[in-house]
């Protein structure tokens, strides 16, 4: 619905990959997008700004932090996530070093300059050191506001999960590694293709 098929590449035409991610670089900024969630499906004109406000509304707690829960990047996020689990609470997590506009943009946009950052029903809370602090002096849902917040039953069929995946953005790269680690040759000559052409 309001999408628009251009082309399909199979095999390795790095040429002909090129020819097309030009094509797509060369499409509208302001293209309409359509995003799904448990509760309905939404439209909205894909700009950085709107992207992040769009992320940090994804569930009711979301944690921005460098890689996943099951396999954070750094100490400070293993930490958090550590507290968010010993208190119960539900939420989800963007790995920030799977996109540097968001990484740069977020800390604009809570005037935070470090990583993680967690942000309750669409306001930023804090990093590691708030969320440590609220834990030590009390109950940690009942001063998060989330006492009774539970997160959407995810997907449950392959399918459900594939059509989540493929349409959180625009353009959805699947690969080994991330943009800043390729894992593989192939890997990374497509994000050098993609940066090149500014997509």
């Amino acid at each position: 619905m309001g999408s628009k098929f251009l082309s399909k590449l199979e095999g390795v035409f790095p040429q002909e990959l090129s020819s097309l991610v030009k094509q797509l670089s060369d499409l509208p900024t302001n293209m309409t997008t359509e995003v799904g969630n448990s509760q309905s499906n939404v439209k909205v004109n894909i700009t950085n700004d709107q992207k992040l406000h769009k992320l940090i509304q994804l569930a009711p707690v979301m944690l921005f932090m460098k890689g996943t829960p099951t396999e954070p990047r750094c100490g400070f996020s293993r930490k958090i996530v550590e507290i968010l689990n010993q208190e119960s609470i539900q939420f989800a997590s963007f790995d920030i070093l799977s996109d540097e506009e968001v990484r740069a943009g977020l800390k604009l946009l809570s005037d935070w300059p470090t990583y993680p950052q967690l942000y309750v029903n669409g306001t930023f809370v804090g990093g590691l050191d708030i969320i440590k602090d609220m834990s030590v002096t009390g109950n940690l849902k009942e001063q998060l506001g989330i006492l009774d917040i539970q997160l959407p039953i995810p997907p449950t069929t392959l399918e459900e999960r594939l059509k989540t995946l493929i349409n959180q953005a625009p353009v959805v790269l699947f690969m080994k590694g991330d943009p800043s680690a390729p894992r593989c040759g192939f890997s990374r000559t497509i994000v050098d293709i993609l940066n090149t052409h500014q997509v």
